[in-house]
């Protein structure tokens, strides 16, 4: 191999290294140690979800997840005139939902 020929190997090979220690860096540290410091209660995360879903005249069930915990399965709106959404609600998902 020529000099210049083994110093772009190993720039090639430092970059690459970089790279993999910033993938490793970024999903397991920035994790592990934003979860430490990220501390907000059950209640304040539904009451969030809970009035942006309000505000926003939301129509529709609701099922939010969080570290495979339920935190909210709620229907908000109207199915029709006289019936309100719910939690076992059922949906049409075809062309006929434009309607």
């Amino acid at each position: 191999m020529g000099a210049k020929k083994k110093i772009w190997f190993w720039v090639i090979v430092t970059l690459q290294v970089i790279f993999v220690l910033k993938v490793v860096h970024d999903t397991y540290f920035n994790d592990r140690w934003a979860t430490r410091y990220n501390v907000r209660s059950r209640e304040t995360v539904v009451k969030n979800i809970n009035y942006a879903l309000e505000s926003n005249d939301f129509s529709g069930t609701a099922l939010v997840i969080r570290n495979h915990k339920v935190l909210l399965h709620k229907g908000y709106g109207q199915q029709n005139a006289s019936r309100k959404n719910g939690v076992d609600t059922l949906y049409n998902i075809a062309s006929i939902e434009k309607v």
